[in-house]
């Protein structure tokens, strides 16, 4: 009896470990789609409101947590002589998430500045819109990963027992 309540034990550690796991996935996630978003809005601010140029910005951002990562490769691609937008390309290219990665290769870092701010504007707004869209999504994700691993965890313990 002592052997099937342990193994009972360990299907539900397991379930509440899976759960813990997925939900941490989720808000890792979205929480980079945010980071983005607000790197972005710091880069329009910085380039309209103190004329700053792109090498000190990226520096800059460059040292954030969660996406910092990316801008240096930036920045380290354009100090190795590679067009901007090449390099900006080169950088999310390699982001795991797709749909983000799009999003931010969209921005066109050419022209002027009125079509540098109006892009970075435009992908500050798909980002948003996309964290909104993941919010609403990943909360239906919770559920029914949560609903999903403790009912089989449940029929598990019934067999187990």
């Amino acid at each position: 009896m002592t052997g099937k309540l342990l193994g009972a034990v360990c299907i539900a550690c397991g379930a509440v470990w899976g759960c813990i796991a997925r939900y941490r996935q989720l808000r890792q996630r979205r929480e980079l789609v945010r980071a983005f978003m607000q790197a972005l809005g710091h880069m329009e601010a910085a380039i309209r409101w103190q004329r700053q140029s792109m090498t000190p910005l990226l520096t800059e951002l460059a040292q954030r947590p969660r996406c910092g990562a990316y801008f240096a490769a930036i920045l380290k691609n354009v100090e190795s002589n590679i067009p901007l937008q090449a390099a900006w390309d080169n950088a999310f290219s390699a982001l795991p998430d797709a749909e983000t990665a799009d999003i931010l290769r969209s921005v066109e870092l050419t022209g002027d500045e009125t079509c540098l701010l109006t892009g970075l504007q435009y992908g500050q707004r798909r980002l948003r819109q996309l964290a909104e869209r993941r919010e609403q999504a990943d909360t239906r994700d919770r559920r029914l990963t949560g609903a999903a691993l403790f009912s089989a965890a449940g029929l598990l313990v019934i067999l187990l027992i």
